[in-house]
C-alpha cells in the first residue's frame, strides 16, 4: 500500500468516526428529551451520567493505567468541571422545552463563540475576514432568536447560553489539554455532571421506573461511545478535514427530530442555521490555514 492510499484510508476511517460519533452523541440528545418528558433536569442528567462510567471504565482498562485519570491542574480541572455542569443543565433543560432540532441547531454556534472568545481569553490574533464571520454567524444567531414571539425568543435562550458555555468549556480544554490525559479531563468532568444530578435528590426527584433503566444505560454508553469515537477521528485525520462533519448532527437531529415528535424546524431556524454553517465552516478553513 503507497503512502497515498494509507493517507487516503486513514482519512476515510476519520471521517467515519466523526459521523459515528454524532450519530452517537445525537440518538443520545433524542433519548435524553424522550426521559425528561418523564423526569427532571436533574435526575435526567445524575443517571446519564453514572452510565457514562461504562464506556469511561473501557478507557481506562484500554490505556491499561489508571494513572491516565491522575489530576495535574486542579484549578483548571475544577473550572471545566464548573462549566460542563452549568453546560448539561441548561441543554438538558433546552430539550425538556424546545423542539428538539432547533435546540441541535443553535448549539453549533459554539465556534462563532470560541473564536469571538479566542482574542480576549487566550490572546490569539484573530483577523478581519474571521471576525466577519463571526459577525454572519451572529446575524445568523438573531435571524434563529427572531423578533417576535417574545417567549418563544426566551426560551431559545437556553440553547445560545448553552452554545457560549460549550464554547468555554472548549477555550478551557485546550489549555488543560498541555497537562492533563483526555480520558481525565472527560472523566472528572462527568464526576462533577454526575454529582450535581444526583444533588437535586432532595428538591425534585421521582422513583426510578425499570422500563426507562435501558434507556439512561443506552443514554450514557452512547455519550462515551461518541467521544471515543470522535477522539479516535482527531486521530485518524487531520482536524481541518473531519470537524466540517460536525454539521452532519443537524441532519440527524431534524430526521429524530421528524420521525419521534413529528417537528420541523420552521423557516427562520432554517435560514438563520444556514448563516451559522456557513460562518462556521468558514471560521474552521481559516483556523486550519493559520495554524498549518
Amino acid at each position: 500500500m503507497t503512502t497515498e492510499d494509507q493517507t487516503a484510508r486513514s482519512n476515510a476511517l476519520g471521517i467515519i468516526f466523526m459521523l459515528a460519533g454524532g450519530l452517537c452523541i445525537t440518538v443520545q440528545d433524542a433519548i435524553t428529551k424522550l426521559l425528561t418528558e418523564v423526569y427532571p433536569v436533574g435526575e435526567t442528567v445524575g443517571y446519564r451520567g453514572l452510565f457514562t462510567f461504562i464506556p469511561i471504565a473501557f478507557f481506562v482498562w484500554r490505556e491499561g493505567n489508571i494513572d491516565c485519570l491522575k489530576i495535574v491542574n486542579m484549578k483548571g480541572q475544577i473550572t471545566r468541571a464548573v462549566i460542563a455542569v452549568s453546560t448539561m443543565i441548561l441543554i438538558v433543560s433546552s430539550f425538556r422545552v424546545l423542539p428538539f432540532a432547533d435546540v441541535i441547531i443553535i448549539l453549533f454556534t459554539g465556534p462563532i463563540f470560541a473564536t469571538a472568545l479566542a482574542t480576549p481569553l487566550l490572546g490569539e490574533k484573530v483577523g478581519m475576514r474571521r471576525w466577519a464571520a463571526v459577525g454572519i454567524g451572529f446575524l445568523g444567531v438573531l435571524v434563529m432568536l427572531r423578533p417576535d414571539g417574545f417567549q418563544f425568543q426566551t426560551l431559545l435562550l437556553l440553547p445560545v447560553a448553552a452554545s457560549l458555555l460549550t464554547s468555554l468549556r472548549d477555550i478551557t480544554t485546550r489549555g488543560l489539554h498541555k497537562t492533563e490525559t483526555t480520558i481525565s479531563i472527560l472523566f472528572w468532568s462527568i464526576v462533577a455532571v454526575t454529582a450535581a444530578g444526583f444533588s437535586s435528590y432532595f428538591y425534585e426527584w421521582k422513583p426510578l421506573q425499570l422500563e426507562h433503566v435501558h434507556m439512561f444505560i443506552a443514554a450514557g454508553i452512547l455519550n462515551g461511545l461518541a467521544h471515543f469515537c470522535m477522539i479516535t477521528a482527531f486521530q485518524h485525520a487531520e482536524v481541518s478535514l473531519v470537524s466540517p462533519f460536525k454539521y452532519s448532527n443537524i441532519i440527524y437531529a431534524v430526521i429524530l427530530g421528524y420521525f419521534i415528535w413529528g417537528d420541523v424546524p420552521a423557516t427562520h431556524m432554517i435560514m438563520g442555521a444556514t448563516l451559522v454553517i456557513i460562518a462556521g465552516l468558514y471560521i474552521m478553513r481559516r483556523e486550519a490555514r493559520v495554524r498549518g
